[in-house]
């Protein structure tokens, strides 16, 4: 075993795990250009003031944040989320003011997140989510949700539900946040010490804490619907109205309070019904927040997204049994059969490559058995022949391992005639 290996909590992309993440991120880039949602990439780091904000209590700020001091002495951190770098580019650079709104981005990428792995859950992990910033509206949290869930059904999937709930605007937040303050305080010495610090930061994450949540305080906690203004109400009425128009399914779910503390108004999860899933059954997350472009000194306007781990998402796919089709064999496989026409077997290859062919060729001198044998395992379509009788001649001779059916053609028709053979084969399917 080498010496060399990796982290704990990381894992190597390749072969077929990297097809599948090509699949995922080719939909998902598809379906955003529907929608009229374009792409967004942000750096890997960013000043850690820019994820670890006032008064912040989410665990992703506290205790699972990669932070690091730079050759200058700069706090800076590796990104966990994307929603406050999106954020932090979009006042930095005034995008915010474009004329037409919302803001509608997608991004692709990894997340840094210091924290305990198992199945599902890593220490960088790939994410997908959606960005659409600058309006206040039930119709944009609508589109959101309804785009995340026409993801889902793209895939095939169908064990899975939409948790929706509200936990208000600022007003009602205020008040919300009061009454867990006078619930919680008789009991917070029976609470784990990252509920004693919340009750201070911000008591609704009392409400998502996995250590306590069977204690009786938190089994018997105040509804948050008890406190939504009149204004969250209709807002969250709204939203209601809209997706039961556009036949989405939801389930209420008045505990559902999302791990950042940025959250306004809508919140909602799509979780995986799936036996198989286990813990690890949350597919995707997010909500809408009104207060976040203003905190990074923007004006104040609203906006709302998600975020998908690709990882959790494909284990969502396999334990429904949904598989993503294998990687494309290779269109054909170049023999090489004299070492002096190796030079004129890469021209070939060129000339195939550039007309959009799918081709690789043997590199090393092998026996023509041994050069058959990765034709095999390669599942080649075609195979073409080249020794010092094709380089004097300058011809080719392709051999369709479908059919059997061998021609030897000029090299200028090379590429006429690999076509058709691939064409032929894609009609015989």
């Amino acid at each position: 075993m080498s010496k060399y290996q990796k982290v704990k909590g990381v894992k190597d992309l390749f072969d077929d795990q990297m097809f599948e993440f090509k699949v995922v991120e080719g939909v998902a880039a598809k379906l955003a250009e529907l929608y009229n949602i374009s792409e967004i990439r942000i750096p890997e780091f960013e000043f850690t003031e820019v994820f670890a904000r006032e008064n912040d209590s989410s665990d992703v700020v506290n205790k699972e944040m990669y932070t690091f001091l730079d050759n200058g002495n700069r706090s800076l951190t590796l990104r966990p989320e994307w929603t406050a770098g999106i954020i932090r580019s979009v006042v930095e650079n005034k995008l915010y003011a474009k004329p037409d709104l919302p803001l509608k981005y997608y991004y692709l990428g990894t997340n840094f997140r210091s924290e305990n792995p198992q199945k599902g859950r890593y220490r960088i992990f790939n994410q997908f989510g959606v960005e659409s910033i600058g309006l206040k509206s039930p119709y944009v949290d609508a589109e959101v949700i309804v785009f995340a869930n026409t993801f889902m059904q793209m895939f095939g999937l169908k064990d899975y539900k939409i948790e929706l709930n509200s936990i208000g605007d600022k007003a009602s937040r205020a008040a919300y946040n009061k009454a867990l303050v006078e619930h919680f305080s008789p009991h917070v010495h029976e609470l784990c010490s990252d509920c004693q610090r919340r009750i201070t930061q911000n008591p609704l994450r009392i409400l998502d804490c996995k250590v306590d949540q069977k204690h009786e305080s938190l089994i018997n906690a105040p509804f948050n619907y008890e406190y939504l203004n009149e204004e969250s109400l209709e807002y969250y009425a709204s939203l209601k109205t809209i997706l039961e128009a556009m036949n989405i399914p939801f389930v209420e779910n008045p505990r559902m309070v999302r791990g950042l503390d940025y959250y306004s108004h809508t919140v909602f999860e799509f979780i995986s019904t799936h036996p198989d899933m286990g813990s690890q059954s949350t597919i995707l997350g997010g909500g809408h927040y009104d207060y976040l472009v203003e905190q990074f000194g923007g004006p104040e306007m609203g906006a709302v997204g998600f975020g998908m781990g690709i990882e959790r998402f494909l284990l969502a796919l396999k334990a429904e049994g949904i598989e993503l089709n294998q990687t494309e064999h290779l269109q054909m496989y170049i023999l090489v059969l004299d070492e002096e026409a190796r030079v004129y077997a890469m021209k070939v290859a060129s000339l195939l490559r550039e007309a959009g062919i799918r081709v690789d060729m043997n590199m090393e001198k092998r026996s023509m058995k041994s050069q058959f044998k990765t034709v095999e395992r390669q599942q080649a379509q075609l195979v073409a022949l080249i020794g010092s009788s094709e380089q004097n001649d300058e011809v080719v001779t392709i051999k369709n391992t479908v059919n059997q059916e061998q021609k030897q053609v000029a090299i200028m028709d090379a590429v006429n005639t690999a076509l058709a053979m691939l064409k032929d084969n894609e009609e015989e399917k």
